[in-house]
């Protein structure tokens, strides 16, 4: 009886450890949009206003942004720095490796990629222009998301504790 009774306290603190594990998760989430709008503004601003090369406007980024979206823009640079290839490739190659590690779901990444395509070969009017487009769009997923999280922030817990019991409940 003491091995059950032991069984279902790891069971419920399992499932909620779950819930917990989703919350954080969806927090970081909205951290790593949040995030991707400071670099796109401040390489935006590098790019119009202090005229630099997209290389040296990465690398600033990258120091003024941490986490994974700093070390995304660091890794562009240090690559672009190299010649290994077109922007674009090294774009699209560098989101894959990097950002499959944050909360961004598949149709971001996919954004984001295509914002590397249109990056580095247009006129810096066009650029500016394309990242201006994006960071709006980038700004009503961040609303949408918000609103959402009022609810999920609350809710993973909540689901992952009924989870356990339920599961509790069958086992018993």
């Amino acid at each position: 009886m003491e091995i059950k009774f032991l069984g279902m306290i790891f069971v419920l603190l399992g499932s909620f450890g779950i819930g917990v594990f989703y919350r954080i998760r969806y927090g970081n989430r909205l951290h790593n949009m949040q995030d991707c709008e400071r670099a796109l503004l401040i390489l935006q601003g590098e790019m119009e206003y202090g005229h630099t090369p997209l290389m040296e406007a990465c690398e600033e980024v990258s120091v003024r942004i941490g986490g994974i979206v700093g070390s995304f823009f660091a890794q562009i640079a240090k690559k672009l720095n190299t010649h290994e290839g077109a922007l674009e490739t090294i774009w699209c190659q560098t989101a894959r490796k990097v950002l499959t590690k944050s909360q961004m779901e598949k149709e971001e990444r996919e954004e984001w990629e295509k914002l590397g395509g249109t990056l580095g070969y247009l006129d810096l009017e066009m650029q500016v222009s394309t990242i201006q487009i994006y960071v709006r769009r980038l700004k009503l997923r961040m609303e949408q998301t918000e609103k959402e999280s009022h609810e999920r922030l609350r809710m993973y817990p909540v689901i992952g504790a009924f989870s356990g019991v339920l599961i509790c409940l069958l086992l018993v």
